[in-house]
Order: structure tokens, then C-alpha cells, then sequence
């Protein structure tokens, strides 16, 4: 088995926090909604985020790497800024952005890393993390149908939000020579990615 770098180490943590978070979030929002079908949703959706998190445990003991516990003490992270979201649709399109980043995200660390063990979990993932962008898509679909000209903004400033964030934790990625090849890969990437077909593009 290849020993996993310290730099690994703590994305993997990094990951399984960031999936526990979302979970939390996405089961806190349920619990204020009354429709039952966006609490199943919800709840569905908060459910396999916290699963997720339990799987990046469990790889982590595996690859006998240490658990390192991670907190936003400074608030800056993407997470904080859902979850001071007050407006269900706000709250929706944040989500829904973030798992187009988190889909990408994992795309590149499954090409990057050679660790077999790793590349087998973020397939599973990135296709459930696909499964994902659906339910909200749908969601947000039939509300601009019904002429809500409020949505495509609050996509647009979800999307502005989540990108400079991500480009933020991208620099810290770029200083770390352990990560210097997932830098690259993602930067040949992005590119792309910010090209790709988004369905509230074409509204």
C-alpha cells in the first residue's frame, strides 16, 4: 500500500468534515420546511452527506492515517455562508452549486492521486454526488416555470459566492509542493469546467 502524505491526509479529513457539515445543514434546513416532499428531499439528501463522511472515516483508519478533527473557526468557508442563508431558494441554489464544484473537485483528486483505495471511494462518491444536483435542479426548474424571475440571480450570486471561495482554498492548494500535481491538474481543468453546459445558462 502507498503511504499517504501528511498533505492527503488532512484533504481526506478535509472532505469527511466538509460531508458531516453538509449533512448537518441540509438536516437542520428539513426541519424548518413544511412541505413533505422538500423534507424528504432534505432529509434524503442530508442523510447520504452524512453517510459520506462516515466512508472518508473508515478510509482513513484504513489507510492507517490519523483522524484530524476540522472546524471553521474563521468562518470563511463556503458552509458558513449556506448556512446563514434565511431564504429557502438562496439556500437551494448554494447547495446546488456547490455540488457541481464538489462533482469537479473529486474528478480531479481520483486522477491525481495513486492511491488505489482512494480513487475506488471518490468514484463511488462522484456518482452520488451527481445524484445529487437532480432533486434541486428539478426543484428550481418548476419554480421558474411558474414565472419565479427571482431564481436565475440567486443562482448567478450563489455561483460567484462558491467560486471565490474555491479559489481561495485553490491558492492554499498551489503553495503546498505535496499537492503541487493536484494543483496543476485541476488548473488544466477549470477552465473547462467553468465552460461546461449549466442548465440555467441556457433559461
Amino acid at each position: 500500500m502507498i503511504k499517504i502524505t501528511d498533505s492527503e491526509e488532512y484533504l481526506l479529513n478535509h472532505y469527511a468534515s466538509s460531508e458531516l457539515a453538509g449533512g448537518l445543514i441540509l438536516g437542520r434546513r428539513a426541519r424548518v420546511e413544511e412541505d413533505i416532499n422538500l423534507v424528504k428531499n432534505l432529509l434524503r439528501h442530508s442523510k447520504e452527506e452524512i453517510d459520506h463522511s462516515y466512508r472518508w472515516y473508515k478510509l482513513i483508519k484504513t489507510l492507517n492515517a490519523r483522524v484530524i478533527l476540522q472546524k471553521d473557526v474563521r468562518g470563511d468557508h463556503f458552509f458558513r455562508y449556506v448556512r446563514d442563508l434565511d431564504n429557502l431558494i438562496d439556500f437551494l441554489c448554494a447547495v446546488h452549486i456547490f455540488e457541481h464544484r464538489v462533482a469537479f473537485h473529486f474528478n480531479c483528486h481520483r486522477e491525481w492521486t495513486k492511491i488505489t483505495e482512494i480513487q475506488d471511494l471518490l468514484e463511488e462518491l462522484i456518482e452520488e454526488e451527481e445524484k445529487h444536483l437532480g432533486w434541486i435542479e428539478e426543484y428550481l426548474k418548476n419554480l421558474i416555470k411558474i414565472s419565479d424571475k427571482t431564481i436565475l440571480p440567486k443562482i448567478i450570486k450563489a455561483e460567484n459566492a462558491e467560486k471565490e471561495n474555491y479559489l481561495k482554498e485553490l491558492s492554499i492548494i498551489e503553495k503546498n509542493e505535496e499537492l503541487r500535481g493536484l494543483y496543476k491538474v485541476i488548473k488544466d481543468k477549470l477552465i473547462g469546467f467553468e465552460k461546461e453546459y449549466r442548465w440555467w445558462k441556457k433559461i
